[in-house]
């Protein structure tokens, strides 16, 4: 069974393969550094041709400090689909984010706090 740190690293590493995949990544590559200060997740995949605007809203869900009630939002209908819901859930689960995205490749880096550290490299 997993503990809570290492469930809530399961439930990003399969919200974030599942995006890529739905926006048909050629390419996915990821890192995974849990310890004792953080947990960060780093993700680069090949996708081409994102719209910055969806880029944009992605870095704005991940910024937003609220916690989502992730049932209350399905049982109401709030989601338009599986990757917003996708969004929502990582957002809920995080501290820190980082999106970058040159034309080829999007790179997101998620930190989520342990010990009141937060790194971003």
């Amino acid at each position: 069974m997993l503990n809570r740190g290492k469930h809530d690293i399961y439930n990003i590493v399969c919200s974030l393969t599942s995006i890529m995949l739905k926006k048909d990544a050629t390419k996915i590559d990821l890192n995974i550094d849990n310890n004792e200060e953080y947990m960060r997740i780093r993700i680069v995949a090949n996708i081409k041709d994102l719209k910055k605007e969806s880029i944009d809203k992605l870095r704005e869900f991940l910024e937003k400090d609220e916690d989502y009630d992730i049932p209350l939002l399905l049982y109401e209908g709030l989601y338009d689909d599986i990757e917003e819901e996708n969004i929502y859930l990582i957002a809920s689960l995080i501290d820190k984010s980082y999106v970058n995205y040159d034309g080829e490749n999007i790179e997101i880096i998620l930190v989520k706090e342990k010990n009141g550290l937060t790194e971003v490299e």
